[in-house]
């Protein structure tokens, strides 16, 4: 069943509807404003990157992050995107990881019992529920190229995308697929890496580089809407992405 996904470049961000894997669709009325979600000069320029957790979403912008209870349920597009809880904005050094990502965190990739956190060349995997810090696993921080990913990604990750079966890392223009678990590097798929601009068709959003991709868990009843929207070119919905 096709589920929404939302990716942040610059001051705006697109809602897609799409599957595990495949471009998906772009819903009517995007790109918008990040202000649109009511954050007040919160990521206001820009989103380093976002998380899903559940009935949780966390945004990190800078040196700070914010929590975000959803609705169980919400209309697609989705314009009521949850509350910011009390006490956020607050400082990324409340998750407690020493001077990891004490700066910023560049992605997030929710992957089932564990997360993953990337900040500069290096990441950690953290075993948590869906609001509390969790812990740290042994090993971490460790570099990024311990995934096996040659040169993409070696100086940083931008933004990672969980999607069921399927992971997506970008790093500037470009980006992989990667075929995974929940825990472990996984395979990159044939033929990645890839553009951005070639395989997901949105135009001049994103082209140069996404700063945040988020799973948003919400399945979306019946199919994706067919044909381009907001002047956006969905010109491969269920191909390769």
């Amino acid at each position: 069943m096709p589920f929404e996904c939302y990716f942040f470049s610059g001051p705006e961000y697109i809602g897609v509807t799409r599957d595990a894997t495949g471009a998906g669709f772009v819903a009517a009325g995007y790109p918008a404003p990040i202000s649109d979600w009511g954050w007040g000069s919160f990521g206001e320029n820009g989103i380093d990157a976002a998380l899903y957790s559940g009935l949780k979403w966390y945004f990190f912008s800078g040196n700070e992050y914010i929590r975000v209870t959803r609705p169980e349920t919400d209309p697609v597009p989705r314009k009521d995107l949850g509350t910011v809880d009390p006490g956020y904005p607050a400082p990324i050094s409340d998750w407690g990881w020493g001077s990891f990502g004490e700066n910023g965190i560049d992605a997030a990739l929710y992957s089932g019992p564990v997360d993953y956190f990337f900040s500069g060349n290096e990441y950690i995997r953290v075993t948590r529920g869906e609001s509390a810090a969790g812990t740290v696993d042994p090993g971490y921080p460790a570099p990024i190229s311990d995934w096996g990913w040659g040169s993409f990604g070696e100086n940083g990750i931008d933004a990672a995308l969980y999607s069921q079966t399927k992971c997506y890392f970008f790093a500037g223009p470009s980006y992989i697929r990667v075929t995974r678990g929940d825990t472990g590097a996984g395979e990159v798929d044939a033929g990645y890496p890839t553009t951005i601009a070639s395989a997901w068709g949105w135009g001049s959003f994103g082209a140069n580089g996404i700063s945040a991709a988020l799973y948003s868990g919400q399945t979306v009843s019946g199919s994706a809407p067919g044909g381009p929207v907001s002047g956006i070119g969905n010109t491969n919905p269920t191909g390769d992405d």
